[in-house]
């Protein structure tokens, strides 16, 4: 009989981990690949350029892994990119791709209006978490999304930031992160670690946190995606 082991998902595009450690919670050895150095990584890291991966790397991973995953960056299907003049790459298709060709079952995670294929969402609103930064799914498996329950989050006054003076209800931040981040309502807690909190994640700087989904996401995902694997 074979020895038991845990079933291992290669995350690419991993930056520092959020979506790895969701897979991580999801019962997964996670391996991560990004293009630049994650020295907060918090899993096996190898340093790697997705749009370099050839055929033997592809038939690597096919015989290692049991699924595959990938966050490709998202900066150029953000409505964001319209505040900006910066070019940022387009993988998606090239990413969707290589998913198909290594033949695992796979995720890939992007942003609300990428170009991917009959995408679930996920909302952190469903999830507890005191954020709903609105994430899309593609699988070649059968996964939900969740619906969004913003409601609880607006009415938990502590969360509202009053950037504009008294009574305004605009609200800034990462990914509609809410909390002040004064003191007011947090004891002197410095922002960063409002966000962390919100987010579920203690080990990513501002910036880092900045390109991070919370591991529930993923952590939901990935409980579906297991039952392929």
């Amino acid at each position: 009989m074979p020895r038991w082991r845990r079933k291992r998902l290669i995350d690419f595009c991993c930056k520092a981990g959020g979506t790895s450690m969701g897979y991580h919670m999801a019962g997964y050895d996670v391996v991560g690949v990004d293009r630049e150095p994650q020295p907060n990584y918090p899993f096996a890291f190898y340093q790697d350029d997705i749009e370099y991966i050839d055929d033997r790397q592809i038939a690597n991973i096919r015989r290692d892994y049991d699924a595959v995953a990938a966050s490709v960056p998202c900066q150029a299907y953000s409505i964001t990119q319209t505040l900006s003049n910066g070019k940022h790459p387009m993988l998606i298709e090239y990413a969707s791709w290589l998913l198909t060709e290594i033949d695992l079952p796979f995720v890939m995670e992007n942003v609300p209006g990428a170009p991917l294929r009959n995408p679930v969402q996920v909302c952190g609103s469903a999830l507890g978490l005191r954020v709903q930064r609105h994430r899309l799914f593609e699988s070649n498996c059968d996964i939900r999304g969740t619906p969004c329950m913003h409601g609880w989050q607006n009415r938990d006054r502590r969360y509202i930031q009053v950037p504009n003076g008294p009574g305004s209800k605009r609200r800034t931040g990462i990914a509609y992160v809410y909390g002040r981040g004064d003191g007011t309502f947090f004891n002197g807690m410095k922002q960063v670690d409002i966000w962390r909190h919100a987010m579920g994640i203690d080990w990513m700087d501002t910036a880092e946190l900045a390109q991070a989904i919370p591991p529930l996401y993923t952590f939901h995902i990935g409980k579906q995606l297991s039952e392929y694997t």
